[in-house]
């Protein structure tokens, strides 16, 4: 059951990450599996686009607020989303702020192969 933790810090006002996942090994999925989303973010308006393979998950999906400071995020708590990804499909996880402020998003992908 790998997980990749991603944690972005002081992110600028409309600040884009492309994917989180790009250089991890499973960025790629070697086999099939359940995919598992979390976000956690001190500010609101966070967003985050998701898609395994060329199936989209969610798009503009609003990261909720972390529970506490450093906090997060947390299975079930903050999930956002729960679902199943072929063997070969590249997982895509973008994160986008609109904030006027910086922030700091934190992101869990836990990925069990079937």
């Amino acid at each position: 059951m790998p997980v990749v933790r991603d944690r972005r810090v002081a992110l600028a006002a409309g600040a884009v990450v492309a994917n989180i996942m790009t250089g991890s090994e499973f960025e790629r999925l070697p086999a099939p599996a359940r995919i598992r989303v979390a976000i956690a973010s001190d500010a609101v308006d966070v967003t985050a686009d998701c898609s395994f393979g060329n199936v989209i998950q969610g798009t503009a999906i609003s990261a909720p607020l972390e529970p506490a400071a450093g906090v997060g995020p947390r299975l079930p708590e903050e999930l956002l989303i729960d679902d199943m990804a072929d063997a070969g499909d590249l997982i895509l996880v973008r994160l986008r702020t609109g904030v006027a402020v910086a922030t700091e998003i934190r992101t869990l992908v836990r990925i069990d192969f079937v």
